[in-house]
């Protein structure tokens, strides 16, 4: 098993690292957020997530690269989400504050025009999705006595797990 991780100054903006964090096995590195953007499974959904460099510190720091895999296609935005729109029109919208505190609330960015009716939904990346399914897909492999996937790094020389491993009876 790696112990040793990849430091913060030393990560590329858009290169794709084989990861240990508390929900990400591999990510891409966006350098001015000192995160990782990965695949995040919850409830039995699947969506873009970013968590942060180990040494960004406690308590969101949680991601250590071991290994770099490559390079992010130029043309896909390393974002979690692309724009937010109003659900009915598809039309592009932001939030300025709430109502009571003086703001407009919700409202349209093609004219300025704020309105309670709007229902924001974000756009999901596709592309960054789709080509991190590929990457992760690629990085793991499938412990060969529970058959769930891991990181080469996190599998022993035999093909174990580390719960396998230590399920195993001793010699």
């Amino acid at each position: 098993m790696m112990n040793e991780f990849i430091p913060l100054e030393r990560c590329i903006h858009g290169a794709v690292y084989e990861i240990r964090s508390r929900n990400l096995t591999v990510g891409v590195f966006v350098k001015d957020r000192s995160g990782f953007i990965g695949i995040r499974e919850k409830f039995g959904s699947k969506y873009l997530f970013m968590e942060y460099h180990y040494e960004t510190g406690a308590p969101f720091g949680t991601v250590r690269p071991l290994k770099k895999l490559g390079l992010a296609p130029k043309g896909i935005p390393l974002r979690e989400h692309l724009e937010t729109v109003d659900k009915s029109t598809k039309r592009p919208v932001e939030f300025d504050r709430p109502i009571a505190d003086g703001g407009r609330g919700w409202y349209f960015l093609d004219t300025g025009e704020a309105s309670e009716h709007i229902h924001a939904v974000m756009l999901p990346n596709k592309k960054l999705f789709k080509f991190l399914s590929s990457a992760e897909k690629a990085a793991t492999l499938k412990c060969k006595k529970c058959k769930y996937s891991f990181t080469r790094s996190r599998l022993d020389k035999n093909g174990h797990c580390a719960m396998c491993q230590s399920a195993r009876p001793s010699p």
